[in-house]
């Protein structure tokens, strides 16, 4: 398996078939780290909204 782009963030399988995505979008008041979760049904799906989120906060 290769290593994750540049900003791609956390894409994982999970057990009901469907493919999760994970960015970093800030932090909280405390330090904790704030994520959002993306789905999709395909890796390459997860991956492009990943990139839109990604862009849009940028």
């Amino acid at each position: 398996m290769s290593k994750r782009g540049h900003n791609e963030g956390s894409i994982v399988k999970r057990n009901d078939g469907r493919w999760q995505g994970a960015v970093t979008v800030g932090r909280n008041f405390d330090g904790s780290q704030k994520r959002k979760y993306i789905y999709g049904k395909t890796r390459s799906e997860v991956a492009n909204k990943m990139s839109e989120l990604i862009h849009s906060i940028i």
